[in-house]
C-alpha cells in the first residue's frame, strides 16, 4: 500500500469525480489499518455525504471531530448535513468551534454562516456573510451566485416588511 497520505489524497481525488465505489474500497482498507484515523472518517463521511447516506455520514464525520478536531474540511462538510436537516442549534454551534481553527478557510466559513442565517431567516446578517463570501472570492461565476444570494436575501426583507 502506499503511505497514508498518498492513499488519503488518492480517495479525496476519486470523491470529487464521484467514483465512490473505488474510494469506498480505499478508505475502507485505511480504516482497517488506521481505526483512530479522524481524517480518514472525515473523507468516509464526505464519501457518504455524497452518496446521500447522511446517517453513515454524520457517523463518521463525529468520529473524525473527537479523533481529530484541527482537522478543518470535515466542519465544512458536517455544517452542510447539519443545514439539510434543519438543526440549527447545532450547526451554529459547529459553526462556532470551525471559526476557532487556525487554517480554516475563511471564505468558505463565511459562506456557511450565510446560508445559517439565510436559513434562520437572520436576513441582514445573511448579507454580510454573503457580502464577505464574495470578497473572499476569485471566480467570476460564484461572486455573481452570491450576489444573487444578497438580491435574494434583501428580496425577503423586503417581503416581511409588507
Amino acid at each position: 500500500m502506499a503511505n497514508f497520505e498518498e492513499e488519503l489524497q488518492h480517495a479525496g481525488i476519486l470523491i470529487s469525480q464521484q467514483n465512490l465505489s473505488e474510494a469506498k474500497i480505499i478508505l475502507n482498507r485505511i480504516l482497517s489499518e488506521n481505526p483512530n484515523s479522524g481524517r480518514a472518517h472525515s473523507f468516509m463521511g464526505w464519501l457518504y455525504k455524497e452518496e446521500e447516506d447522511h446517517v453513515f455520514a454524520e457517523k463518521h464525520m463525529k468520529l473524525a471531530l473527537q479523533l481529530d478536531p484541527g482537522f478543518s474540511p470535515t466542519y465544512l462538510n458536517y455544517a452542510f448535513l447539519l443545514s439539510v436537516h434543519r438543526r440549527f442549534a447545532e450547526l451554529e454551534s459547529l459553526l462556532q468551534s470551525a471559526e476557532m481553527l487556525a487554517d480554516i478557510n475563511k471564505t468558505d466559513i463565511a459562506r456557511e454562516w450565510a446560508y445559517f442565517y439565510e436559513d434562520t431567516e437572520q436576513y441582514e446578517l445573511a448579507i454580510e456573510k454573503y457580502k464577505e463570501y464574495a470578497l473572499g472570492l476569485y471566480e467570476n461565476e460564484l461572486i455573481a451566485k452570491a450576489k444573487e444570494a444578497i438580491i435574494r436575501c434583501k428580496n425577503k426583507l423586503e417581503i416581511l416588511n409588507l
